[in-house]
């Protein structure tokens, strides 16, 4: 499930960023892929990975990612029109690499957009497993649910579903909000700045 949530978050960070640099792009990737994956049906996608792949670990991650990378395609692709000029044109005025704009400027920028595509990504992502283990696993949480529902035992139902929900808030707390955080512009406070801004602010008082 995390290999999944890794791989759609890089291509669709990927592919949702690369018009921005490719211009010819664009028109592909907003008017023909974002459509075609954001409506092709899931159910589809799993079908797909069973004939090609059989049942394995690597036709769950392979259908995981085709679900979920539509969320992180979408999220990057609006995000990228939504990034100002102004601030790229000031770091090419210093002389910074193309490497040094992206990194410093463009990525936190996006990174709202990428950590929602992400966060999006992990939910459903547990949905998906749960569905796949409670009609065809042999073990798991949804194999769990399925014997729970045979025996009649809505406790054991219920405190299923509480356990997804503690992992998912687990998982959220513990990678996607820092990640977001180390990502987001640092803006210096009044501790933080300079002698000679201070003593010039508290001159023009």
């Amino acid at each position: 499930m995390l290999c999944a949530v890794v791989l759609s978050t890089i291509l669709g960070t990927a592919l949702g960023v690369l018009p921005r640099y490719f211009n010819w792009l664009g028109g592909i990737v907003d008017d023909v892929l974002v459509p075609f994956f954001n409506s092709f049906p899931a159910i589809i996608w799993a079908i797909l990975g069973t004939v090609w792949f059989g049942l394995s670990s690597l036709a769950i991650i392979i259908v995981q990612t085709l679900i979920v990378f539509p969320f992180c395609l979408v999220n990057v692709a609006e995000g990228r029109k939504d990034l100002g000029k102004e601030e790229v044109e000031m770091g090419r005025s210093f002389g910074r690499s193309p490497w040094a704009i992206f990194w410093r400027i463009e990525l936190p920028m996006l990174s709202p957009f990428i950590i929602a595509g992400a966060r999006i990504s992990y939910g459903v992502c547990w949905k998906i497993s749960l569905i796949a283990e409670l009609f065809g696993g042999r073990s798991g949480l949804g194999y769990m649910m399925q014997m729970a529902q045979d025996f009649g035992n809505p406790d054991t139902i219920i405190a299923i579903c509480l356990t997804i929900v503690i992992f998912v808030i687990v998982g959220d707390a513990l990678v996607l909000r820092p990640l977001s955080r180390l990502f987001q512009p640092r803006v210096a406070s009044a501790k933080e700045k300079p002698r000679f801004w201070r003593r010039a602010r508290t001159a023009t008082v």
